[in-house]
């Protein structure tokens, strides 16, 4: 079977576009090209806890909470978001906002892990990425 026609078996069973299977294929690559452990831990964790592919925030949070555990406690207006906006050549307005987007679809979802991590109530961008860091460190 070629990857093409896996592609469109897999866009036709789970009802997804183009775009859909575009972040996935991304996702699957930053899966297969991670040089660390870290990584791939925070892109698991994302997929646990159902973080949609198809959101910008996604990548911004990868980068977020992997540059926590690297750098321990920072500023997160101040530092953090201003570092992922270089690294992805947007600002640090959009990276907030795209974050800030990406929790929200999370906790509609209700997922038992994010529940476990955070309690039914939704959290502040800082306290979401610092939760995943401190959840990697402990689990």
């Amino acid at each position: 079977m070629s990857e093409l026609t896996r592609i469109n078996t897999l866009r036709e069973k789970l009802g997804w576009g183009e775009k859909e299977i575009e972040e996935l294929c991304k996702e699957i690559e930053i899966l297969k090209e991670a040089k660390n452990n870290r990584k791939k831990e925070v892109v698991e964790l994302l997929n646990r806890i159902g973080v949609s592919f198809s959101t910008k925030g996604r990548k911004y949070i990868v980068e977020g909470v992997l540059y926590i555990l690297q750098h321990g406690e920072v500023k997160i207006t101040r530092e953090l978001y201003p570092h992922i906006a270089k690294k992805f050549d947007t600002n640090p307005a959009g990276v907030e906002r795209s974050i800030r987007i990406s929790i929200n679809k999370c906790f509609k979802r209700k997922d038992t892990l994010l529940t476990e991590i955070f309690g039914n109530d939704r959290v502040t961008n800082s306290e979401f990425i610092y939760g995943l860091a401190s959840y990697l460190t402990n689990y």
